[in-house]
């Protein structure tokens, strides 16, 4: 009876040591880098209520660099709430004016939208609004706010064309409708012991414990089974050159997330006189297919831009790119290089070049961060061609810099190989730990004194 006692003793005092066996051996990883903008929205839920059928919110974008312009779109699909057929939104209106999508670094726009026939699809839908560097993938940047729109059916079957909704207030709307979903707030659930236990608990993801619950029973964690996603990236942004030449562009493919499906790429927007092939043309993440455009010699000089589409695995991403032709141009060379090629993050990297012919000019560099977004800045060359620029990357990982000239009327433009930079994390220091799990260790502690002091009296 004693050693059963004993062995349950022992084995009770195993289970309330795990927790702090896993603080110890593996803490939580470190959050990722922000992305350098910001989108809020105010109010985040607005109603629609025939013949009262347009609503306004209010958006808010922010951003820390000024050379990559921000826009928005609308994604009625993602959240699931909307199905079809047809578009829910029918009309959109920025600060009053029909279409005209706001662009730019720093910005606040009131937003009137409208519903096409609100009386035929009553209940509540969410709808992702997207802030994403202008002529980039919207999907690319989890950078959203998810705006509810609530229908109502008021059983009346027109709208009134002469109705605008006033400007936003800030609040929540107090809209009493069946179709509006409850807040958790207003659940029997939140009554008596369970509301106590949720104030008291560190409920936000249950806090460090629910980590250390998904690392003991891994098939409740929902979070890391995580879509198929992927990358397109592609190298020169642009190739100036003359009639009858053959470019060469690199177009790699990686994966972002989930099990790798074939990805197939395609091209449009080229123009006549140039034909284009891919090495390779449909394949799993991760691969690099070169992409080799013929130019006609009949090709008439200008800026043709172009658009390379990656499909696969539900997702699909694309890049622009251009073509400039001219003649009776001289070629130019820009090269680039960094030092040191491995810093850890908030320390300061150099970057330095040449242009050749040595040209007082403005040149483009483009740092590209480890999540794919491009951040350009604008420096000048000297008298004799070279330039330089210091920046303190803010994200683990590797870092690609180019720099680019698109020429001017004697020379062809150009655009340096990338060259790679290494960014480390700079060890954090250790959170203090919370309050309630001072009390978890605590409760520990004395569940184990209790158990000991009952094994010491029946052994008496």
């Amino acid at each position: 009876m004693m050693r059963a006692v004993g062995r349950i003793t022992l084995f009770v005092s195993f289970l309330c040591l795990l927790p702090v066996l896993f603080l110890i051996a593996d803490p939580l990883p470190a959050s990722a880098s922000p992305l350098p903008w910001r989108i809020s929205i105010y109010p985040e839920t607005i109603y629609i209520a025939p013949p009262q059928c347009k609503a306004s919110f209010v958006v808010n974008v922010e951003a820390d660099y000024k050379d990559k312009p921000i826009e928005l779109m609308f994604d009625e699909l993602s959240e699931g709430t909307w199905s079809g057929p047809g578009t829910l939104i029918s009309s959109a209106y920025f600060d009053g004016k029909d279409g005209e999508r706001p662009v730019g670094t720093d910005y606040e726009k009131v937003i009137t939208l409208g519903v096409v026939a609100p009386w035929e699809k009553p209940g509540t839908y969410r709808v992702r609004i997207y802030a994403f560097p202008k002529g980039n993938d919207p999907f690319a940047y989890p950078s959203y706010q998810i705006l509810t729109i609530v229908v109502a059916d008021t059983g009346i079957k027109k709208c009134d064309s002469g109705y605008w909704p006033p400007p936003p207030s800030g609040e929540e709307t107090d809209f009493n409708t069946d179709q509006d979903d409850q807040r958790l707030d207003d659940t029997d659930d939140n009554n008596g012991f369970w509301y106590w236990w949720r104030q008291w608990w560190p409920h936000d993801g249950w806090g460090w414990f629910g980590s250390w619950w998904y690392r003991l029973w891994p098939w409740e964690d929902n979070v890391t089974k995580a879509d198929f996603d992927f990358r397109l990236t592609a190298m020169p942004s642009f190739h100036s050159t003359e009639p009858g030449q053959t470019v060469n562009f690199e177009i790699g493919v990686k994966r972002l997330a989930g099990t790798s499906q074939p990805v197939a790429l395609s091209l449009t927007g080229l123009p006549t006189g140039a034909a284009s092939s891919f090495s390779i043309s449909s394949a799993e993440p991760d691969f690099s297919s070169l992409l080799s455009i013929i130019i006609d010699s009949s090709l008439a000089p200008g800026t043709y831009p172009f658009t390379v589409t990656g499909n696969g695995g539900g997702k699909t991403h694309s890049t622009t790119l251009s073509l400039i032709i001219a003649e009776n141009r001289e070629t130019s060379i820009i090269t680039l290089s960094i030092d040191p090629p491995s810093i850890k993050t908030g320390e300061a990297v150099s970057v330095t070049g040449t242009l050749s012919p040595p040209l007082v000019v403005p040149i483009e560099l483009l740092y590209t961060r480890p999540d794919g977004f491009e951040m350009i800045k604008h420096v000048n060359t000297n008298i004799d061609g070279t330039f330089t620029d210091s920046a303190n990357p803010d994200q683990s990982g590797a870092w690609l810099v180019r720099a680019r000239w698109f020429g001017d009327n004697n020379y062809f433009g150009s655009e340096s190989l990338p060259a790679g930079l290494t960014v480390e994390t700079l060890a954090a220091p250790q959170a203090s730990a919370s309050p309630a799990l001072y009390l978890l260790l605590l409760v520990m502690l004395l569940i184990i004194v209790v158990l000991f002091v009952l094994v010491i009296r029946k052994q008496r």
